[in-house]
């Protein structure tokens, strides 16, 4: 792979495998969170409706099976990220000639082998791992204001949103995962299919080029 596509490979793989950590982890919370608040005697302090408890349990079910998707989601992009490197040298050379940027972190990766659905798997872990952190964060909020005061039900609010602002103007702002990068003319490509590489590559030589380079490095 160029070092480029690498870089961007690289990357993904290590948010990719620390996401399945933190899932992995978030999933074991909720598990634990599901027996605590399936008792009676978690309710003690204030008489709670049935159907307040019962949304509690629904939102802990929620993050457990949001968290368990985005595990798995984020182990098929290590996986599929892994043999990158196979599946590109499998490719004829002329599919991957070196041209200037063009698109997203996502539509390299496409290009030079991780598949048309390769996207769609970006988007299912995004969707599970911010999905799976929101229910078990609106599931901790409704147990406060149940049987927590009112004060304290404001303040950790208030610090459940902005706990969550900046994550979620890198979502939006960004364009979603893979997203926000510049598009410049592709060069060396064909219309088909164009290849995707920064801007900054080396300028090619040209045939009179060559001598003159030659005699400077004598």
């Amino acid at each position: 792979l160029p070092p480029t596509v690498e870089a961007v490979r690289s990357g993904w793989k290590d948010t990719s495998q620390g996401g399945a950590v933190v899932s992995g982890l978030l999933a074991a919370v909720a598990a634990q969170l599901l027996s605590y608040f399936r008792s009676a005697a978690t309710y003690s302090r204030r008489q709670d409706s049935q159907n307040a408890i019962d949304a509690v349990v629904a939102l802990c079910y929620a993050a457990l099976f949001f968290n368990i998707g985005a595990t798995i989601s984020a182990f098929i992009i290590v996986d599929k990220l892994g043999s990158l490197t196979l599946v590109s040298a499998r490719r004829d050379s002329s599919s991957t000639k070196i041209g200037s940027f063009s698109g997203t972190e996502t539509e390299i990766l496409e290009h030079f082998g991780a598949g048309k659905n390769w996207k769609y798997i970006q988007w299912h872990w995004v969707i599970c791992f911010y999905s799976g952190t929101i229910c078990l964060t609106v599931l901790l909020l409704t147990f406060i204001w149940l049987q927590e005061a009112y004060w304290i039900g404001v303040l950790i609010s208030l610090i459940g949103i902005f706990a969550f602002i900046p994550s979620l103007a890198v979502l939006i702002f960004a364009g979603g995962p893979g997203g926000g990068a510049d598009s410049h003319k592709c060069t060396n490509a064909s219309p088909e299919r164009r290849p995707f590489l920064p801007s900054t590559m080396p300028v090619p030589i040209s045939s009179r080029q060559i001598p003159s380079r030659l005699g400077s490095m004598l």
